[in-house]
């Protein structure tokens, strides 16, 4: 008769050709050994991390936090947050038009909830983030012990090289990212339960990747590959095949629920996966204009630079966008080479995860959640990004780990002197990365060397620096913003965001001409651009003397396009009114802005005059009254 120590001992079944004793491997299988192991883990992902606590707001932080309507109303946007599409918040009901629409609300709540307490307090979100990072290491060497056991060094190396990777610091690193961080964690989390015996854990496994899934969509990927968990770990050695490929769908029922949940909530909120690319921007899709050779050509490309990031993650940046991947034919030999090789190793994993092989395991761990974002199945608004590593690198990792252990399965320190310089070189570079997501302008200084030819990461560093200037900053930052915005465009000309900066830019510097031409380019490519509609009004005006065209344009942007609770173009257009002469109007345009601005001094002194225009001597002395004890503040 058996004893608990030892039917616990066979729980798992470890499959063939995966050594896992501490004999070989100097892994010591006990509680305590394993519990140092999890709190050193984690405490490494702390200490990698800790240098992002005072960081600010960066990059995508702005779609999702700080300037997205219904966080900021904290609990009183939860339910917004729960009905509608991801970027509805930041964008309106259109979102984004990327295909089939975004829905993963988790996230988006977590910050509204943060927003209610802490609001305006980065160092919160970041604190969450580098806790959850912590957290994920936990789970994770939880779930790999119990698929190989805690003798094995597998798991140890794996979670180790997982936390150190400098691929994941945009994940950690940028608070918008905690939607990758809980996808995964909450992803381990159902994991965990796979071959658990008792029914409890089949429910909680179940709900865990249901909130996965509210998490980020990634992990659906997970639904093929939750039967092969059970394939590859089945107790019952040389079975029929076919009664364990029937057992672990059987096992994989409730996570198949889970799955089917959350796409009728997702149809009932949002509607389904499916849809025309409606967006003809190659900013935010990618491929619009590639032909379906230049598509599979570059994303072959792509899938080239994820592996070389995951082995040699040197070059690393938050923007990849066009033309930073040139687009390639499907007959470029890279490319082409790179689809042979992914092509046939998934070929082979597939029939070689039905022979209970944990390196075929791996490799679909790591392809398939890949796929779901790699634009191939529908458009996801950027050609690549190193957030999109963050799930399938644990499957990268965990195989090439194990080709490690089989390689070199006699020679047990050389292995372990391996993985303890990898996991160094890649800690160096994870804390030298890190200091760069500070905040926009530091981030994007850096990566416009990284991605020289982004234009969007050139717009991005522009933008910033112009928003600088705006913001009370120094006028001769204006000479830096210039050539970034004008590289933006010169990388793609139709980029109407960029000329519209180089726009603004051109009126600071007091250029009307230039300000003007750029103009004129962005109605060209967006005929109802509202900015630039706003930015005629004023420059007509104030360069051109023709008051005509300024008010033609400035009805426009306050009655047409209806941005009537803007108080600059009440102010441009009551201006305008004035040099006409249509003094009535000038007035109740001033007295709109002053509505809605009623701090803004120089609307009052123009009041003031118009007023004794009119005639109107003591409204006059009051506007005048009222504009100078404002300067006085």
């Amino acid at each position: 008769m058996k004893t608990k120590k030892q039917a616990k001992a066979k729980s798992t079944s470890i499959p063939s050709g995966v050594v896992s004793t501490a004999k070989d491997f100097g892994i010591q299988s006990d509680k305590n050994w394993y519990r140092w192991w999890q709190i050193g883990l984690a405490v490494l992902a702390a200490v990698l991390y800790v240098n992002t606590l005072g960081h600010q707001y960066t990059f995508d932080d702005s779609i999702v936090i700080v300037e997205n309507a219904f966080t900021k109303r904290g609990f009183g946007g939860l339910y917004e947050l729960f009905t509608r599409d991801f970027f509805e918040g930041i964008y309106g009901p259109q979102g984004m038009e990327l295909t089939g629409g975004r829905y993963r609300p988790l996230s988006l709540m977590m910050f509204a909830i943060e927003w209610q307490f802490f609001p305006n307090t980065p160092m919160v979100g970041h604190l969450l983030n580098v806790f959850f990072y912590m957290l994920t290491a936990w789970v994770m060497l939880g779930v790999l012990t119990r698929w190989f056991g805690r003798g094995s060094m597998v798991p140890y190396a794996t979670v180790l090289l997982f936390v150190v990777h400098p691929v994941h610091t945009e994940v950690v690193a940028n608070i918008k990212s905690r939607d990758e961080i809980m996808c995964l964690l909450l992803l381990l989390s159902a994991l965990y339960s796979v071959q658990q015996k008792k029914a409890i854990w089949a429910i909680w496994g179940s709900v865990a990747f249901f909130m996965s899934l509210l998490a980020k969509e990634t992990s659906f990927m997970y639904a093929p590959l939750i039967p092969m968990v059970y394939l590859v770990f089945d107790e019952k050695e040389g079975a029929v095949l076919s009664n364990r490929l029937g057992a672990a769908l059987r096992k994989s029922l409730p996570y198949f629920v889970a799955a089917l949940a959350y796409f009728t909530l997702r149809y009932a909120m949002v509607g389904g996966v499916g849809g025309s690319e409606t967006n003809p921007d190659i900013m935010e899709n990618p491929f619009v204009s590639a032909t379906v050779s230049e598509k599979l050509g570059t994303i072959g490309l792509i899938l080239f630079r994820y592996l070389g990031l995951m082995v040699f993650p040197i070059t690393l940046s938050c923007d990849y966008s066009y033309p930073q991947i040139p687009f390639v034919g499907l007959a470029n030999p890279l490319s082409l080479l790179t689809w042979v090789a992914v092509i046939g190793a998934t070929g082979w994993s597939l029939v070689h995860v039905l022979r209970k092989s944990v390196i075929a395991l791996g490799w679909l761990m790591f392809l398939l959640p890949l796929l779901l974002v790699s634009n191939l199945p529908f458009n996801i608004g950027a050609p690549m990004g190193e957030r999109f590593l963050y799930v399938p690198s644990l499957g990268f990792l965990l195989m090439a780990v194990l080709l490690l252990t089989r390689v070199l399965s006699a020679q047990k320190k050389i292995l372990w002197a391996i993985v303890v310089v990898i996991a160094v070189i890649f800690s160096l570079k994870a804390v030298n990365r890190n200091p760069f997501w500070h905040d926009n302008l530091t981030l994007f200084g850096e990566d416009v060397k990284n991605s020289p030819n982004s234009a969007k990461i050139h717009y991005y560093y522009g933008s910033d620096l112009l928003n600088s200037v705006i913001n009370g900053g120094d006028n001769r930052i204006l000479d830096k913003a210039l050539p970034e915005l004008t590289r933006a465009v010169s990388l793609n000309p139709k980029f109407h965001l960029a000329i519209y900066a180089l726009a603004k830019l051109y009126d600071m510097k007091g250029d009307g001409k230039n300000s003007l031409d750029c103009c004129t380019q962005v109605l060209a490519l967006k005929p109802t651009h509202i900015g630039t509609t706003l930015l005629l009004g004023k420059i007509y005006g104030k360069y051109f003397n023709n008051p005509d065209k300024s008010i033609e344009y400035l009805e426009r942007y306050v009655f047409q396009f209806k941005q009537n609770t803007d108080p600059t173009g009440w102010q441009y257009l009551g201006t305008a009114y004035a040099i006409k002469g249509r003094i009535p109007e000038a007035i109740s345009a001033l007295n709109s802005c002053l509505k809605l601005q009623p701090d803004n001094a120089d609307a009052y002194t123009n009041l003031g005059y118009l007023y004794l225009q009119v005639g109107n001597t003591e409204q006059g002395n009051a506007s005048f009254e009222k504009a100078k004890a404002l300067r006085k503040r």
